[in-house]
């Protein structure tokens, strides 16, 4: 089994889903949802905030492919 990190880029709002590919090529739902960032942050910051996000989410859960 195979774990898919996608990831729907925006400096607001980053969206991602973590689905895990079966053998049979259908996929199941793990984890999904959005990385916020504040409207008043400068764009260095959000930046930073997206990183540790998706840092966080490679970390946690070990995906062997990702896609932008």
């Amino acid at each position: 089994m195979t774990l898919a990190l996608g990831i729907d880029p925006g400096t607001a709002t980053t969206g991602y889903g973590l689905v895990r590919i079966e053998p049979d090529g259908s996929m199941v739902a793990v984890s999904y949802g959005v990385i916020l960032t504040p409207k008043e942050a400068t764009a260095s910051a959000r930046l930073v905030i997206l990183y540790d996000g998706l840092r966080f989410l490679i970390s946690e859960y070990q995906p062997e492919i990702a896609a932008v």
